[in-house]
């Protein structure tokens, strides 16, 4: 504390002994209040970055979930392009071989070596 006596008196001292208690008083509460605001602004961008790391990692998930959604329809519609074709060629196979089969009997053509005669059973 800062004492300056400028009288003999005792008032006079008491009075300056006051005043700068007062201002001591005062600049501790303004240290005070500057380091609350202090520690209130570092909780502030503390949880500022942490509201920015949970968003960036559920970007993050959300592209992830987003890629492997694609990557399973892909898989899908190259599943389903897959029948598709197997169906087709399965199909054109089955058309062509009845188309054979059809000229085979429209010219009297069977693949059957059996030259059998109908009642009795031997060879001719």
């Amino acid at each position: 504390m800062i004492i300056i006596i400028i009288s003999s008196s005792s008032s006079s001292s008491i009075i300056i002994i006051i005043i700068t208690t007062i201002i001591i008083i005062i600049i501790i509460i303004i240290i005070i209040i500057i380091i609350i605001i202090i520690i209130i602004i570092i909780i502030i961008i503390i949880i500022i970055i942490i509201i920015i790391i949970i968003i960036i990692i559920i970007i993050i998930i959300i592209i992830i979930i987003i890629i492997i959604i694609i990557f399973i329809i892909i898989i899908i519609i190259i599943i389903i392009i897959s029948i598709i074709i197997i169906i087709s060629i399965i199909i054109i196979i089955l058309i062509r071989a009845q188309r054979l089969d059809l000229r085979a009997t429209d010219t009297g053509l069977n693949n059957s070596s059996d030259t059998r005669p109908e009642g009795n059973g031997h060879w001719a």
